[in-house]
């Protein structure tokens, strides 16, 4: 068999997100087409379990900057521990000026003492089985080529409005936005009533709400509208859960030999909502209550409690929901959706693990592993790191700092080892955040909910 590329095995197999309607062919074929045929569906069954428990040396790799070398033997140690005992898998050492201080160890870039630092993370990285790379230059690059396709490049919101009357039911297929290179994926639908007097702000595209800083344009400047211009925010609709809903029916299938098949898909079960209640547990150590019981989800950045709202880690969901008896059937697939996570989550149904889901859709087939009557879900949820950087801003400062942010000397209580005297979580040589900034999306947003698929043949 050819060896294939993770990407190039995407590309042939095809990744589809939860779906209420699956199609198969059914093709007539000789003995022997059959046992090859059976060959290859061992074959695709291995490749399969690879990819749901590849092994290590296939993990990720990533940037590891030392900031001016300012970098020891045991931060060494301790960072390549860490990161084997996540998965990653290789590194890019990268040795960037982001206005630290001198090193603490007396290095600077390409010197002796750096190249011995250097020979250590290498052997350190090859006690662990970890790869290892380093950068041609003291600065940034690398970070593009043609290796970043379109749906790992950096992407931008385009959409289309479409005009309704409303006071009635509107089944329609909605117009696409436009697209690059052929990738686009839905977002969000939101309905909302037209003002009397419609108004397009001018000039949409590169504007920004932020407060200028190098590299970012100056804030917009709105003009002053009347009330009977402007689409109240409280008035707005989120109707994105019916984007995908695929009602019982007759579908006609038509392939690109011209020929038709038609479908008679009839009984689509609907959705089956998790609602919860929700038991969610933080660990210790990070400012956050031991455990929350939330009846409905709701983002940890807009919980009443401040230690959950500037939360930054991973913290586990843990829930029961009933499947009624029949639902799970030999001619269906069901696929749990999470609906909206910020940013990564960890599964485990009825004491199976699941694997992490890192991207949207955050969807993934179950079926295999529910079972009639009570089943049991925990979710391990971690978000970013901005929403601790925000919250210790509002603790008094321990370093002494340059009115851009930047680290004017290191602090003593860090040289030696000891937790910040102002009680601060982290620590960073660049204040990139205020206390007034506008906290990041975190946690298990959902809905969360069982979709199921039913299978239907088709001849061609």
């Amino acid at each position: 068999m050819n060896s294939l590329s993770r990407r190039e095995f995407i590309g042939k197999i095809g990744l589809s997100a939860a779906g209420v309607l699956m199609l198969r062919s059914d093709i007539s074929a000789s003995p022997v087409a059959k046992t090859d045929d059976r060959m290859r569906s061992a074959s695709h069954r291995e490749i399969a379990g690879k990819f749901v428990s590849p092994p290590f040396e296939c993990g990720p790799w990533v940037y590891w900057f030392w900031l001016d070398v300012n970098v020891t033997h045991a931060g060494i140690t301790a960072d390549l521990e860490a990161m084997k005992a996540v998965g990653i898998a290789g590194v890019l050492i990268m040795d960037v000026d982001q206005g630290t201080p001198a090193s603490f160890n007396g290095a600077k870039f390409g010197d002796a003492k750096c190249y011995e630092l250097f020979k250590f993370a290498c052997s350190e990285a090859h006690r662990l089985g970890i790869h290892i790379n380093m950068t041609n230059d003291a600065g940034w690059c690398g970070s593009g080529g043609p290796w970043v396709t379109p749906e790992l490049s950096m992407q931008r919101v385009v959409w289309t409005s479409t005009a309704f009357t409303g006071g009635k039911a509107i089944d329609t297929m909605l117009p696409q936005p436009p697209a690059n290179l052929n990738f686009y994926r839905d977002i969000a639908v939101l309905a909302f009533p037209a003002p009397t007097k419609a108004y397009a702000l001018p000039n949409l595209n590169n504007q920004t709400d932020v407060t200028a800083q190098d590299n970012i344009p100056a804030p917009a400047k709105w003009p002053t509208l009347q009330s009977d211009q402007i689409v109240a925010e409280n008035s707005v609709r989120d109707i994105s859960a019916h984007m995908d809903d695929t009602k019982s029916g007759r579908y006609e299938c038509v392939f690109t030999s011209g020929k038709h098949s038609t479908i008679n898909a009839l009984d689509i079960p609907k959705s089956l909502p998790i609602a919860g209640p929700w038991r969610v547990q933080f660990p210790p150590g990070w400012g956050a209550p031991a455990e929350i019981k939330l009846d409905k989800l709701i983002a940890w950045n807009k919980h009443p409690d401040a230690g959950v709202r500037y939360f930054s880690g991973t913290a586990e969901y843990q829930t029961e929901f009933e499947i009624p008896v029949g639902l799970i059937a030999a001619d269906r697939r069901i696929y749990l959706d999470l609906g909206e996570v910020a940013v990564m989550a960890r599964l485990v149904l009825n004491n199976h693990t699941m694997g992490i889901q890192w991207k949207s859709p955050f969807t993934l087939d179950v079926t295999a592993n529910l079972k009639p009557g009570l089943n049991s879900l925990r979710i391990q949820v971690t978000n970013l790191w901005i929403n601790r950087l925000i919250g210790d801003q509002l603790l008094p400062e321990d370093c002494d700092r340059a009115p851009a942010g930047n680290l004017l000397k290191w602090p003593q209580w860090l040289l030696d080892g000891k937790p910040s005297p102002t009680g601060r979580f982290t620590f960073t040589t660049w204040q990139l955040w205020n206390k007034n900034d506008t906290l990041a999306e975190s946690g298990l947003v959902g809905p969360v909910k069982l979709q199921i698929a039913i299978v239907k043949d088709i001849k061609l």
